[in-house]
């Protein structure tokens, strides 16, 4: 039979010796080397070559603005919407025209890159109307996907 010392044990054995501290040293720089190392990819893009931009709609709360213009002026509208975070921001109005009815959808752009506050606060827009004839338009505000907010404008 075989009987090992203290000191013949090997380095890296399991047992109850003097190398316990030191072992658990090791053992926690080995196991942050490898996070480190897994962290890094080679592959991964840069921030900049990444798209850090999404794009989502955003529903209207509110409208406010004359309700008359006359022709060959411009109708300035207010639109409040809210995001779903502080990084997000107006983006475009997005237009449907069938006559003089015309669905108006906001897009609402959101810099996916950043740490953003978990607040939902509400942005506003200009909305500008240019009528090409007189008449009655109707203008439809999205507020979800099946309710809008309807505004009559008259062109003189």
């Amino acid at each position: 039979m075989l009987i090992l010392s203290r000191s013949t044990q090997p380095f890296f054995s399991f047992g109850i010796y003097k190398e316990t501290k030191l072992m658990k040293l090791l053992c926690t720089l080995l196991f942050a080397g490898l996070l480190f190392i897994s962290g890094c990819d080679a592959t991964s893009a840069s921030a900049e070559e990444k798209n850090c931009t999404e794009t989502k709609t955003a529903w209207v709360s509110q409208v406010s603005g004359a309700s008359t213009v006359a022709l060959d002026d411009e109708l300035k509208l207010v639109v409040s919407f809210p995001v779903n975070n502080g990084c997000g921001q107006f983006n475009q109005f997005i237009e449907s025209v069938n006559g003089n009815e015309i669905s108006i959808e906001v897009e609402a752009i959101y810099d996916t890159c950043s740490m953003c506050t978990m607040d939902i606060p509400t942005r506003k827009a200009d909305y500008i109307f240019r009528p090409k004839k007189e008449g009655s338009y109707i203008l439809k505000f999205k507020t979800s996907a099946t309710e809008v907010i309807t505004k009559e404008i008259t062109v003189n």
